[in-house]
């Protein structure tokens, strides 16, 4: 008897849009009716800046500071989290406090006993992610881009988004990965395992450079994973031990060797809670 599953949701053969949006108020890179890969950029705008404030005072333990006379750093000098600023000795040679900044960035300015720091702002850049065609431009914000193929949105993602072919890891639908499992080979290559992973295995796909991994499902654990994943980690079916459905794992085994467009949003960005699976139908990509 089948199951009434909420994920994956599957549109095979389908037409269907793929919105790509900026964080911030930026600058669109294509028109409307542009064909686009995977790859071209179709956005992009500076991250809005941030500011951090180091209190000398309190850090140094010194009510009454001179700035001035603790400083190591001043307007204008770049600095990186964990490098002190500032020092204070004390009456005793070993009594010595430090002030260390908190971010990443520039210094700048210095009002009695609080450092404000500007942190980095690199350009947001933001690719097409799908092969397509642009039919929809809100400038200064997004696009969205018609797809031919199949779309899968799956239950649950970690780690942003990728492009790559697809690669299967094993014909066993119910395999897992763990410990050690690719090759310096497989650096951008995405691995579709019917399983689950380990943290272990995770952070050797990092040290790779794969471009990502689909599982039927993760261990809920992974959410704490310090630091989060760099790659799109995504489960179909979502928290647990349940492998993947046998329909959504002969889906994308017959579409190994394909580009596949992965989207495991991060919480805070533009693409929050959007977790899915790409795959533009062959003509697409070959035209």
């Amino acid at each position: 008897m089948p199951q009434n599953r909420p994920y994956p949701k599957i549109q095979q053969n389908a037409t269907f849009q793929v919105k790509r949006a900026l964080s911030a108020p930026g600058r669109i890179l294509v028109s409307q009716g542009q064909s686009v890969s995977a790859t071209t950029l179709v956005a992009e705008s500076p991250n809005p800046a941030h500011f951090a404030v180091v209190n000398l005072a309190q850090a140094l333990d010194l009510p009454d500071v001179e700035p001035q006379a603790v400083l190591l750093k001043q307007a204008g000098d770049k600095v990186e989290a964990g490098e002190v600023i500032a020092e204070h000795q004390g009456r005793l040679p070993f009594f010595k406090k430090t002030c260390k900044a908190t971010v990443n960035g520039t210094i700048i300015a210095l009002v009695d006993e609080y450092v404000l720091i500007e942190t980095e702002t690199p350009h947001q850049q933001v690719p097409a992610l799908v092969d397509g065609r642009v039919v929809e431009v809100d400038y200064g914000h997004s696009v969205t881009i018609e797809v031919t193929g199949t779309h899968i949105q799956a239950a649950c993602g970690l780690g942003g988004e990728s492009y790559g072919p697809l690669k299967l890891f094993s014909e066993d639908p119910q395999a897992s990965i763990q410990g050690e499992a690719f090759a310096v080979l497989d650096r951008h290559v995405i691995y579709l395992a019917g399983g689950s992973i380990t943290a272990e295995a995770i952070r050797h796909a990092e040290a790779i450079g794969l471009g990502g991994i689909i599982v039927g499902s993760i261990d809920a654990a992974l959410l704490k994973m310090t630091p989060p994943p760099a790659i799109p980690v995504i489960a179909t079916e979502g928290f647990g031990s349940r492998p993947m459905s046998v329909e959504t794992f002969n889906i994308l085994k017959t579409c190994a060797g394909r580009p596949v467009s992965l989207q495991a949003g991060r919480p805070g960005t533009a693409n929050a809670g959007r977790t899915s699976i790409i795959l533009p139908s062959p003509e697409v990509v070959s035209s």
